[in-house]
């Protein structure tokens, strides 16, 4: 191994066996320590944006449309149609999700 110039400060360096591992270089001459070689910073997770449930939103906007129907009287019916279907997609959002009716996660 050869000696880096005089002005080198001291400190750890690679040791040239190509592995990664590094040898001290004291200021005038090469140690026996050895290091292995530095670890490599794990890459971040990118955070995922949460996902929206669309079933619960379409259960919502079915719920709204049935009940401005079911207070006009000539459109009565059709309000009585969609908030049955509302209460079902609602019914199936809370059984899909971990979300209940208590407002706690399900075990």
């Amino acid at each position: 191994m050869s000696n880096p110039s005089t002005t080198a400060p001291a400190g750890w360096y690679d040791d040239g066996t190509g592995t990664g591992a590094q040898r001290y270089w004291d200021g005038t001459a090469w140690t026996d320590a050895t290091q292995a070689p530095p670890a490599v910073p794990a890459q971040a997770v990118p955070a995922t944006a949460p996902q929206r449930n669309v079933l619960g939103i379409v259960a919502l906007a079915v719920a709204v449309l049935g009940f401005i129907f079911a207070a006009i009287p000539g459109a009565l019916i059709v309000g009585w149609v969609l908030l049955p279907i509302a209460f079902i997609l609602w019914y199936s959002y809370a059984r899909s999700s971990s979300w209940s009716l208590l407002g706690k996660p399900r075990a």
